[in-house]
């Protein structure tokens, strides 16, 4: 790995990239588990009326990341890796399909 990007992706920044990834995929779990949220597959963003927004973004600190933001092209897949909270899920994810 090191012969092919360098130093650059030392074992703490891998760390730290996997911790990322696995809080992203919690955070819309947990967003999507909320009335009123829902899923738009083709920009890849959390979706709800600002109702629903305002609403959460007193009880959770990290909802302002998602309003409005599309998520990484590489999400869905992120999700097949870590699953649910329990990062062992081999079903569909929980959003695929909810609008």
């Amino acid at each position: 790995m090191v012969s092919n990007y360098g130093n650059f992706y030392d074992l703490e920044r891998l760390k730290s990239k996997f911790k990322q990834f696995v809080s992203m995929c919690i955070e819309v779990e947990q967003l999507m588990r909320q009335p009123g949220f829902g899923w738009d597959e083709a920009s890849r963003m959390v979706t709800a009326k600002p109702a629903p927004w305002a609403q959460f973004t007193t009880e959770f600190s990290f909802v302002k990341k998602y309003m409005g933001k599309s998520l990484p092209v590489y999400f869905n897949e992120l999700e097949n890796i870590f699953g649910s909270e329990t990062g062992m899920v081999e079903t569909e994810p929980m959003w695929k399909g909810k609008k």
